[in-house]
């Protein structure tokens, strides 16, 4: 039986030699040309699931550090103890065509957010960051697996324009998942 595997990538894999077409040529360009360098140059490491028999990936992820600046009057939701609150950041997330709406990229989040735990017990890390493409279906996405608006009132904003159908200034908004809270919730 062909069952999907879960695994972080090195600097070995062969990108060339997996099939894979999340819809979005600029996603697959990074797929297959530049996520070898960025996990050479350690600007993040990249995890995905495939068919273990066969050259398919089903999707995949990529986490890297970064954090939020508390200078934000919006960011509510995190305390403000510390100038920069740092955490680690989902960049690359994505699907093949052939998996989406199949339960895929959640299974995915919860592989990044498992991870994201670990790490956050080993280093101070307190939040997993998602700078979200501007598209009403992936932001409720996010939204139902936990992620928060960094910025509330623009996230408001933004979704009363995507509602209405007004052009958009910007192509991402970021979005956060308090590892503390849910560390909390998971515990008690």
């Amino acid at each position: 039986m062909n069952r999907p595997t879960f695994e972080k990538v090195d600097s070995n894999f062969n990108f060339q030699d997996y099939n894979f077409d999340c819809g979005l040529e600029e996603l697959n360009q990074f797929f297959y040309i530049n996520a070898i360098d960025f996990i050479k140059q350690d600007y993040s490491q990249l995890y995905l699931s495939r068919m273990k028999e066969t050259s398919e990936i089903i999707g995949f992820f990529t986490l890297s550090c970064t954090n939020i600046c508390s200078d934000d009057k919006d960011l509510k939701s995190i305390e403000k103890i510390a100038r920069y609150i740092p955490g680690l950041l989902l960049g690359m997330f994505e699907v093949d065509q052939k998996y989406q709406e199949k339960g895929v990229g959640t299974d995915l989040i919860k592989k990044a957010v498992q991870i994201s735990l670990k790490t956050s017990m080993i280093v101070g890390c307190r939040c997993l960051i998602v700078d979200s493409k501007i598209n009403e279906r992936l932001i409720n996405f996010y939204q139902k697996i936990g992620f928060e608006f960094v910025n509330i009132s623009l996230g408001s904003d933004l979704l009363q324009n995507l509602k209405s159908k007004k052009t958009m200034k910007r192509d991402t908004i970021k979005l956060f998942l308090d590892l503390q809270k849910l560390r909390k919730t998971t515990d008690s």
